[in-house]
């Protein structure tokens, strides 16, 4: 028999894994990967309750997703769930608030920075400065009204 588990996410080969053990306890690995699923072979002759235990890398965010679950072969897994994950259990919109959240945080982070900058160009005179009123320099302070 063959094992699949499919994920909404693509999956990274090297960083994701795939293991059932049967009711004798035998292990069998992995033996294929897709871009969203993996797949076990193994030998399904024996009765009992088989556990599937698997492990991935998100490539989107990086967070590690992994859960179990439990399958019968001619019985029923009455004593164990029949489906329990145990995987980080992040919703889209979860994830979508965090990251806007995130970004808020860089954006006002960077704005008090640029606000900060600004306000010490000012007091230091690297600023705009108020117009030059008086006589011009270099004028000749001799030749001002009086014919001299």
């Amino acid at each position: 028999g063959v094992v699949e588990v499919e994920f909404s996410e693509p999956l990274i080969a090297d960083l994701s894994s795939l293991v059932v053990t049967d009711p004798d306890g035998r292990r069998w690995e992995r033996t294929g990967i897709g871009q969203h699923s993996m797949q076990a072979s193994l030998d399904t002759t024996a009765l009992g309750v088989y556990e599937v235990e698997w492990k991935t890398v998100s490539p989107v965010d990086g967070h590690t997703l992994r859960g179990s679950y439990r399958f019968g072969v001619g019985v029923t897994p009455t004593d164990v769930e029949a489906a329990t994950t145990t995987a980080a259990q992040t919703s889209g919109l979860l994830l979508a608030v965090a990251c806007a959240v995130e970004y808020t945080g860089l954006l006002a982070t960077m704005g008090m920075l640029l606000v900060g900058r600004l306000a010490s160009a000012t007091d230091t005179g690297l600023g705009a400065r108020p117009a030059r009123v008086g006589p011009c320099p270099g004028a000749d302070r001799r030749d001002r009204g009086g014919g001299r």
